[in-house]
């Protein structure tokens, strides 16, 4: 789990940063397997807007988040860049982004590694973190961990 993380991470860390405002949330990278997507490439990742369910295939461009969008991502892991905070969201993961001012999000199922300043929900828990790194699992058949 920590090298797909890391592998995702070096990935991240290499984009270059196209954020305009603090609170904005953008959907930067997917690598399948340890390996960065191709543009083009289906990964079986899938953004939810607004009730309308749109794939998500690499493109040279970013892809925008916004409140209310829920990001699943299949066998995929996924980047994310809010503001100057990173998320990384493991295979098998489902989450919604609840408040984007806030860094509020909600986690359904998997596991995620947040770069401190988020406040996470479930369907059993709220948790807030200002500064701290931390890896959260969540299965919906257990407690999360």
């Amino acid at each position: 789990m920590m090298r797909a993380l890391l592998a995702l991470g070096t990935i991240l860390a290499t984009c270059s940063p196209r954020v305009g405002h603090t609170d904005e949330i953008q959907l930067v990278e997917v690598a399948v397997a340890g390996k960065q997507a191709e543009p083009g490439e289906r990964t079986g990742v899938e953004l939810t807007r607004a009730g309308r369910l749109i794939p998500i295939i690499p493109t040279e461009r970013v892809r925008r988040l916004h409140d209310g969008d829920i990001i699943d991502t299949g066998q995929a892991s996924v980047a994310i860049r809010w503001g100057d905070k990173r998320i990384f969201l493991r295979p098998a993961t489902r989450i919604q982004i609840l408040q984007r001012e806030l860094k509020r999000l909600h986690v359904w199922v998997g596991e995620l590694f947040l770069d401190g300043g988020f406040s996470v929900q479930t369907e059993y828990f709220s948790a807030a973190s200002e500064g701290t790194q931390f890896v959260r699992v969540y299965r919906r058949a257990r407690a999360a961990t």
